[in-house]
């Protein structure tokens, strides 16, 4: 089709003439936003639901007692007799029994490890711990016991296991009735051997066990009694008793022979250690009649027999 000046124009036959008009034009727009926007709304309820549907599964998920905690392989290296399997048993029931965003932390999905080995390991009993999860439910714990190293009595009736640097690691008061067994007894245990045999600190001072002097003293007094300059001379510390006067600490170390040595806070105690062991050396024949060394006075050392005044 050639138009009057001559030139042609095509025309689209399939459109009407109503087509052609601007307000037809607007209302094909219209329509076009509308089935976009039902489009999106489509979309965005189809994600919902499939959310919802996931966020179901994972609930039910967790609730069932597929994964619940049934077994607790609770395994002990190193025993002292401070904590049985058991009481350690109690402790991760107490934390599983709690619930985090509705789930219960009894499921071997939802429960934290990293989380509740911090839980135990607040318990200073407890030196290392491991925990595995072996799906579907069963939790792995292998825990060794804090060595105690000695037992220190305290003025407010409490009698504390010590560690190597002089923390307690276990307290309890001494009116508590705890059924101690005497090593005579036929079922006495190796354990209960054991504590039997630690050294008892009998603290007669006014210190507070969190004040850093004291317990410095009380971890340098626990390297003395475990030098091996006591073993190799055959010598056994069953009692040490504790004293201060104007802030520095004394201490008598009372043997099974019923000699003491008596040191203090004040003296370098490589010094003390050192004095000691030169008088083993070269006088310990005379130490049947001995009753006390002292070695609190450095380079000094006096020596006190029973016969003399």
């Amino acid at each position: 089709m050639f138009s009057r000046n001559g030139k042609r124009v095509i025309r689209n036959s399939n459109l009407s003439p109503r087509d052609c008009c601007p307000k037809r034009r607007v209302n094909l727009s219209r329509s076009r936003f509308i089935e976009r926007r039902l489009r999106k709304t489509r979309i965005s309820l189809a994600i919902f639901f499939c959310l919802i549907v996931i966020i179901l599964a994972i609930y039910f998920l967790l609730s069932s007692d597929h994964f619940q905690i049934k077994n607790k392989d609770i395994n002990k290296i190193g025993d002292y007799g401070l904590m049985s399997e058991q009481e350690l048993e109690e402790k991760i029931n107490v934390f599983i029994g709690e619930k985090k965003f509705l789930f219960p932390m009894d499921n071997l999905l939802t429960v934290k490890i990293k989380s509740l080995k911090k839980y135990l390991a607040t318990d200073k009993r407890i030196e290392l711990l491991e925990i595995t999860k072996i799906f579907p439910s069963t939790l792995l714990v292998n825990f060794k016991e804090t060595k105690p190293e000695a037992i220190l009595l305290t003025a407010d009736n409490n009698k504390n296991y010590l560690d190597c640097d002089g923390q307690i690691i276990y307290s309890y008061s001494k009116d508590t009735v705890l059924n101690e067994k005497n090593p005579n007894d036929s079922d006495f245990t190796t354990q209960e051997s054991f504590l039997w045999e630690l050294p008892i600190l009998n603290d007669k001072t006014n210190a507070l066990i969190n004040d850093q002097n004291y317990r410095d003293f009380l971890k340098n007094l626990l390297g003395f009694i475990e030098n091996d300059v006591w073993t190799k001379n055959g010598i056994k510390v069953n009692f040490v008793e504790l004293a201060e006067q104007g802030g520095i600490f004394e201490a008598q170390v009372i043997t099974q022979a019923g000699w003491r040595a008596i040191i203090n806070s004040e003296v370098n105690l490589e010094k003390q250690i050192n004095n000691l062991d030169d008088i083993l050396k070269n006088r310990k024949e005379e130490f049947n009649n001995l009753d006390y060394i002292i070695l609190k006075f450095g380079k000094e050392v006096v020596l006190k027999y029973k016969n003399t005044e």
